[in-house]
């Protein structure tokens, strides 16, 4: 055992004074984690690769524009290296067999080529998660696979290039549903797909009483419209605010005013404890309402404050 550390440390020495060396503090190495020690490709860079000391990470360049080589573990030409580089050396990350790749790179971190949030780990043997197959795993949502630092990062500090970029909730696998009962994920987390920053109403749902709050095509959150003055309001799509149950068009709930088949005087709005109109002739002359903190008495056609009417918006007992 000692024989074989003693040529490797003499062999890892020769291989590395035939690089250069340069500083690789200032970036977060994966590889290295753990204490290891060993060499390992540079996951930006074809020409280069990091060599760990118990954990500690320094960034070498093969000579001559040579190339380092995962199989190999050395620097050799582009001829030597087919398929492990692009002509602008930047490493291919597309792996056609994985679970080779793996167990000749146990340590290994990189991207996969469905999504920009999913990626492959290495050292995972198992699978972790429904959807997803052994040594593959997803960043959580709002983050994404760095091919630069090797790690989730928020998303707008990732570059997925030609990686498709998940952005709805349901793009990210840890949501999607996994038992016959489930609610469908795009019931659970509405998309922000196209919708501007900030409120908006739910796709499947309008005027309703909750929205949801977009960044980016983002879903940030999902919230409720406060009651005003005791009175439900409801997120109007056209505002993207809270507005008064009674400002929802009739086609969605409120119900239409009409003088049809009544006599001339004052009628209460149906839909609204405060607003009264006037027929004449059968049509529609005139809307009202009351003053803060009065409702419309159809019984007696004046506004009065709630306490004094026996309307069905008043609270007066023993009427």
């Amino acid at each position: 055992m000692m024989g074989n550390g003693l040529f490797w440390s003499t062999f890892t020495a020769l291989f590395l004074l035939s690089a250069y060396s340069l500083t690789a503090s200032a970036q977060n190495y994966r590889m290295c984690d753990g204490n290891r020690t060993g060499t390992f490709a540079d996951p930006s860079d074809c020409r280069f690769f990091i060599f760990c000391l118990n954990g500690q990470p320094k960034r070498y360049q093969c000579h001559n524009q040579q190339i380092y080589s995962t199989k190999t573990k050395t620097c050799v030409s582009a001829n030597e290296a087919i398929g492990e580089c692009t002509s602008v050396f930047k490493r291919t990350t597309e792996v056609s067999n994985p679970e080779e790749y793996c167990r000749n790179n146990p340590h290994a971190f990189l991207p996969h080529p469905d999504s920009c949030a999913l990626y492959y780990n290495c050292s995972q043997t198992r699978s972790v998660q429904l959807f997803l197959d052994t040594y593959v795993n997803e960043c959580p949502y709002m983050q994404l696979f760095s091919e630069k630092t090797l790690s989730c990062q928020h998303y707008s500090r990732v570059r997925c290039d030609q990686r498709k970029e998940p952005k709805d909730v349901c793009d990210y696998r840890r949501f999607w549903c996994g038992s016959a009962h489930c609610i469908p994920c795009f019931i659970r987390y509405p998309s922000c797909n196209g919708k501007p920053n900030g409120r908006n109403a739910i796709p499947h749902l309008r005027w309703a009483s909750s929205f949801i709050v977009c960044q980016d095509d983002r879903l940030l959150t999902s919230a409720e419209c406060p009651s005003t003055n005791g009175r439900p309001t409801v997120f109007s799509p056209y505002q993207r605010d809270c507005v008064s149950v009674y400002s929802m068009p009739s086609v969605f709930g409120r119900k239409p005013i009409s003088c049809s088949n009544k006599q001339n005087g004052f009628y209460a709005d149906v839909s609204s404890c405060t607003r009264f109109y006037e027929c004449s002739n059968q049509k529609i002359i005139n809307k009202f309402n009351c003053q803060s903190n009065m409702i419309f008495d159809e019984q007696i056609s004046t506004c009065m404050h709630p306490e004094q009417s026996c309307s069905k918006c008043g609270t007066k007992s023993n009427c």
